[in-house]
């Protein structure tokens, strides 16, 4: 692996081509707000415009006179570019396409081989770059939740740690549903849109835990995704659904934004994490739950979602599960259950915020 120099090089030569590939194809620019941060994404064409924002477009911002994050976006075959050779050699890709040498220090860079891009961030700058080959090869599904390697990447440093994990709740309190894949997180939050409940997530969230500051679930996404049997449960759903013609292992996705935008929620205070567990009988309901238990749900299913920057993730995921309470959530078969139970939880939990213990 090159000097710092070379890195520095090749982000800096990547970032020409990116102006090269906005002069022919067209510049085009959307801010988000991310709590208190805003992040501006900044494309060379429309290509790709559509499969990154649809999903972020709940989270609206002003453009910022100075980002806390901006990301350049293009693809080579409709801008007709070529991007510069990357400083390290072929045998530095790693698993999940981290690049060896680059997961801890200034710059980090993550290969997607499925779909042929790449991300860098350079955190110094505050800046990062995503480039694809041709825009063909990213699947639809992508657009459920675009650009997560780089915000998983960048959010570490700021105090956020992304999640594998659905959040609903309230202005004044919400909770994390974990646990493993087909546990019913999709189906419990999704079932909250027809409840006083507000939705933040079903799959992905970030939870801010920052030194001494109050610990708050931040919605990213506003899709909403499930499998047959959730559509079965929750039929509301089924006119709302993007992907009608998909493969068979794929989920429905929703983008919840365009049909029921004023159930969704950018942020609230974290008041309890539930571990979500079917049960045979009826009714849904909630028991306490150590903090062992409660990062044995949640750890395990995000670093394998999300394995760039795993240590980081770990231990603030294991610190959140020593602060915030946990309970499990005994899901029923009435699903119109599942946020009642929720609801009777908050009602019984404390309004005072959480706080994340400050490093010392």
């Amino acid at each position: 692996m090159g000097p710092d120099a070379n890195l520095e090089r090749f982000f800096r030569e990547a970032s020409e081509v990116f102006e090269q590939a906005q002069a022919r194809a067209g510049k085009i620019e959307h801010s988000f707000g991310l709590g208190a941060f805003h992040v501006r994404l900044r494309f060379a064409g429309p290509a790709l415009v559509s499969g990154m924002v649809r999903a972020l477009q709940h989270l609206p911002s002003p453009p910022p006179t100075k980002p806390d994050l901006t990301i350049r976006i293009w693809d080579s075959a409709s801008t007709g570019t070529v991007m510069v050779s990357p400083p390290w050699p072929p045998d530095a890709y790693r698993q999940h396409g981290v690049v060896q040498g680059l997961g801890d220090g200034r710059y980090q860079a993550v290969w997607q081989w499925y779909c042929y891009a790449l991300h860098v961030l350079d955190l110094a700058a505050n800046e990062a770059l995503f480039w694809v080959r041709s825009g063909e090869r990213v699947p639809p599904a992508e657009a459920g939740a675009p650009l997560r390697t780089i915000f998983q990447l960048w959010a570490a440093t700021r105090g956020l740690v992304l999640v594998h994990a659905a959040s609903v709740g309230r202005p004044d309190g919400g909770v994390l549903l974990v646990g493993k894949a087909g546990a019913g997180k999709s189906t419990s939050a999704l079932a909250c849109l027809r409840s006083p409940l507000f939705y933040l997530g079903d799959d992905i969230c970030f939870v801010q835990n920052g030194d001494g500051a109050p610990i708050e679930s931040l919605s990213l996404y506003s899709t909403g995704r499930t499998d047959t049997d959730g559509l079965g449960r929750l039929p509301f759903l089924a006119p709302w659904v993007a992907n009608g013609k998909r493969p068979a292992t794929e989920k429905a996705l929703c983008f919840l934004h365009e049909h029921v935008a004023h159930k969704l929620l950018s942020k609230c205070p974290l008041r309890a994490i539930l571990v979500v567990r079917r049960i045979s009988d009826e009714h849904s309901g909630w028991r306490p739950v150590s903090a062992g238990a409660v990062l044995a749900a949640l750890a395990p299913s995000t670093l394998l979602q999300f394995p760039a920057g795993s240590q980081g993730s770990l231990e603030k995921m294991a610190a959140l599960a020593r602060r915030v309470p946990g309970y499990h959530l005994d899901l029923g078969t009435r699903v119109e259950d599942i946020p009642e139970a929720i609801v009777d939880l908050l009602d019984h939990l404390p309004l005072e915020p959480l706080r994340a213990w400050p490093r010392e």
